[in-house]
């Protein structure tokens, strides 16, 4: 039996060879994943980044794929949601994830600027979102600021991936106030072009049906059924295959229960999804700083986005631990109710909520009733210690069910138990 189609896989065995060898997965994976990165604007890394990214569209071209329309209408939630990531700190301090000494350590800290640097996306944006939105430097991070800012960024920003020169898109150059004034007055390609390209992005750079846009979706359908033409050279579409099983259940389940993936009124294909992974990546990133509260808002204005995605879900629960661990193991209950894949991880993560609520016989009963798990899983998780919660990563996930069951038998009395948990832990490497 073959391997299930995963778009990243393909592209890594592809990395070491010359583009024109690459498959043509490889080569839109490749462009998505590179705009997805956090590079900031003009750095060394950046330019390298333009460079590489312009080679493969280059390649795209010619293979009959117009790369320049392919990234300003099939990546532009990509872009703007690259761009969110830059600008969007500079709104909500809490979300500026600096490590190192804190300033105060400098005894005469230079005064810092209203704005930073010129051509900096955050010297563009901050005077027309002052002027034209209200908005000001600091806001809290609550999720009615949260939206705010990100709605204001957002429609600055789609217009621009829309309209600047292809290598400004690559390199992610922030342009003028005048340009990107000018930017929103330009007339909008038609729906049906920017759902065309975008059908292109997931065909080839989205691994899961539950990923694409709805319109992908009912596009590639009707190309299978012989209604509807290719949105690139035939020759490229066996490139991946499609099981129609798959694609007619992801279309039924769309039609029955507005899932995961629903579009927003007025959104481009892919925007809110793109921008909900940025979002979700600097939430991660605050965790890993001990900054839960703040992680912990970035999600609830993703759910509120996305109400029913399990990822969402159960990342929210899982920054609620340590604050909240009541509110955590709902939202990780309705996670699992809501088909979250990684059943071993949240397994852990409402075995530690009952654990820290004090139903330590809760607690044991879960991981009973679900051990064995088969094959572990690594994943950061919080780990009890005499201290509280401490973030632990990346950590097998069976090894340390096993501990927490031992630690709930052990606080509980329950030597049997106690006993037979510390004999699986010794086992495990």
């Amino acid at each position: 039996m073959d391997d299930p189609f995963d778009a990243r896989k393909v592209m890594l065995n592809d990395h070491e060879r010359p583009f024109t060898s690459w498959r043509t997965v490889s080569l839109v994976t490749a462009l998505r994943s590179a705009l997805m990165r956090d590079t900031g604007s003009g750095s060394p890394e950046a330019h390298d980044q333009a460079t590489y990214l312009r080679q493969i569209t280059d390649e795209l071209t010619a293979r009959g794929l117009d790369g320049d329309s392919l990234v300003r209408f099939g990546l532009g939630p990509e872009l703007a949601s690259a761009v969110l990531g830059q600008a969007m700190p500079y709104w909500l301090p809490a979300l500026r994830v600096v490590p190192g000494p804190a300033a105060e350590h400098d005894p005469d800290p230079e005064p810092e600027p209203p704005w930073p640097h010129p051509q900096t996306w955050e010297s563009v944006l901050g005077p027309l979102l002052e002027a034209e939105k209200g908005l000001t430097r600091d806001l809290d991070a609550s999720r009615t600021n949260i939206e705010q800012v990100v709605g204001a960024v957002m429609s600055m920003a789609y217009p621009w991936a829309l309209s600047a020169p292809l290598d400004d898109l690559l390199a992610l150059k922030p342009p003028s106030v005048e340009q990107l004034r000018s930017a929103r007055q330009e007339p909008r390609p038609d729906t049906s072009v920017l759902e065309e390209y975008r059908w292109i992005i997931n065909r080839f750079a989205e691994t899961h049906l539950s990923d694409w846009s709805t319109p992908s979706l009912h596009r590639e359908h009707k190309w299978r059924a012989g209604h509807y033409p290719a949105p690139c050279p035939e020759s490229l579409m066996p490139d991946r295959d499609i099981v129609d099983h798959d694609l007619n259940a992801e279309i039924a389940r769309r039609a029955v229960d507005a899932g995961p993936s629903t579009t927003h009124a007025g959104r481009p294909a892919g925007l809110n999804r793109t921008m909900l992974s940025k979002l979700s990546m600097r939430a991660l990133d605050l965790l890993r700083i001990g900054r839960t509260r703040d992680a912990a808002a970035l999600f609830e204005f993703a759910l509120n986005e996305s109400p029913h995605d399990a990822e969402l879900l159960n990342n929210l629960g899982f920054c609620l631990i340590p604050d909240d661990p009541r509110a955590a193991l709902s939202r990780l209950e309705e996670a699992i109710q809501r088909g979250y894949e990684h059943i071993a991880i949240n397994l852990y993560n409402r075995a530690l909520c009952r654990l820290l609520l004090g139903d330590l016989r809760g607690c044991i009963y879960m991981i009973t009733e679900a051990w064995p798990l088969g094959e572990g899983e690594l994943a950061s998780l919080w780990s009890p210690g005499p201290h509280g919660l401490k973030l632990a990563q990346p950590v097998d996930t069976q090894h340390e069910l096993a501990r927490l069951a031992h630690r709930a038998a052990s606080t509980l009395g329950d030597l049997d138990a106690a006993e037979y948990w510390s004999a699986i832990v010794d086992r495990q490497p």
